[in-house]
């Protein structure tokens, strides 16, 4: 694993003040808006960016809202708690 680009950056108001790679699991030190160190875990973290960009990309298509699997629209109630769900409750299967 590469080491993170943030990795030796220092800027302030919750953002990353250090960053290190343990292992294969990439973590940053980052301060919360009091000043107390936290620890994030940055591959959840893009994990998380990569979802969001994927459902932008669905949003460009006109396929948001709409399972992967089966085309069925997505309820509301759905996309209200997870807004980058990209399939149906029959479909989920531990997918995003």
């Amino acid at each position: 694993m590469e080491p993170s680009p943030l990795a030796g950056h220092e800027v302030t108001e919750g953002v990353v003040t250090e960053g290190v790679v343990s292992g294969a699991e990439a973590v940053s030190e980052v301060e919360d808006v009091e000043g107390a160190p936290v620890e994030v875990d940055l591959d959840a973290v893009a994990v998380d960016l990569d979802a969001v960009d994927h459902a932008l990309l669905r949003l460009d298509s006109g396929s948001y809202g709409m399972c992967e699997v089966c085309e069925a629209a997505l309820p509301d109630d759905t996309l209200a708690t997870d807004p980058v769900a990209r399939r149906c409750r029959e479909h989920q299967v531990g997918s995003r």
